[in-house]
């Protein structure tokens, strides 16, 4: 870990076999960890919850549930159902959990990088984004078992066939394998966080920018980062921790804080 270079750094340090324990996003397991893995099988990477101070769970902070932006309608518009049409056309059938082969052969499209041409997901290319968590998590129960699984299922079969193909040692398929497996894996994980425990504290303020965000929340969240960089790579000594947080607080957190607080009443 760099300050030049960020968590990128711990990623590729342990790309060069330097390292066993990454702080990183689900794109690790899918991108450059399923080569390493496949030049040297002997590799194994595990998916855990994040590591606690103390002998109860860590509760990450999750965004805001609306995922950082808002679909509008205007006043007055005469079809204000199409965005509703399109948000259901998405998640029946664009959204990666229930994406079927023969849609993603339809709306496939290449593209040309670099010299070398490379398919774009389908469903970056949707008008209309809309999550179904829920379909995430009932295909991959029936995947592994833990729910009835019928012919219909069409894309938890697909997923149960891909993991079995994996268990068969078809090592291409490990970043899928890591990604759904039954245990040490994103979904497990995830459904621990979620659905189990419980353990997700979400941010529940989805309000424009308060006056002190535009003022000083830029210079204020740059302060906080460096510092707490420079902790990681010991630049500071952790005792440093309660005082970066107090000069934080008279930057403008404490006043981002109340004004954030305020508009949380407002809408109660």
């Amino acid at each position: 870990y760099t300050q030049e270079k960020g968590s990128g750094a711990a990623r590729d340090t342990a790309l060069a076999g330097k390292g066993g324990v990454v702080f990183g996003s689900v794109s690790y397991v899918t991108g450059a960890f399923q080569q390493q893995v496949e030049e040297n099988p002997s590799i194994d990477w595990r998916i855990y919850p994040v590591v606690s101070v103390d002998d109860k769970p860590a509760i990450p902070q999750v965004g805001t549930q609306v995922y950082e932006f808002y679909h509008c309608i205007r006043k007055g518009y005469e079809h204000p159902e199409a965005i509703i049409k399109l948000a259901n056309f998405y998640v029946e059938n664009i959204h990666p959990s229930n994406l079927k082969d023969r849609v993603q052969e339809m709306y496939q499209v290449k593209q040309i990088v670099d010299g070398k041409e490379e398919a774009i997901s389908v469903y970056d290319q949707a008008p209309v984004w809309i999550n179904n968590t829920k379909s995430d998590f009932s295909n991959w129960l029936k995947a592994i078992g833990k729910l009835a699984i019928t012919d219909e299922d069409e894309n938890a079969l697909k997923l149960k066939d891909n993991l079995e193909k994996f268990e068969n040692g078809d090592i291409s398929l490990w970043s899928n394998y890591k990604s759904n497996g039954p245990e040490y894996s994103v979904m497990s994980t995830r459904y621990f966080y979620e659905e189990v425990q419980k353990l997700f504290m979400p941010d529940f303020f989805a309000g424009g920018a308060t006056p002190t965000m535009i003022e000083q929340g830029e210079t204020i969240e740059d302060y906080l980062t460096n510092s707490m960089d420079s902790i990681i790579i010991g630049e500071y000594p952790i005792d440093e921790f309660d005082k970066i947080v107090e000069e934080w607080r008279k930057r403008g957190g404490d006043q981002i804080t109340k004004e954030v607080n305020e508009w949380y009443k407002s809408v109660k």
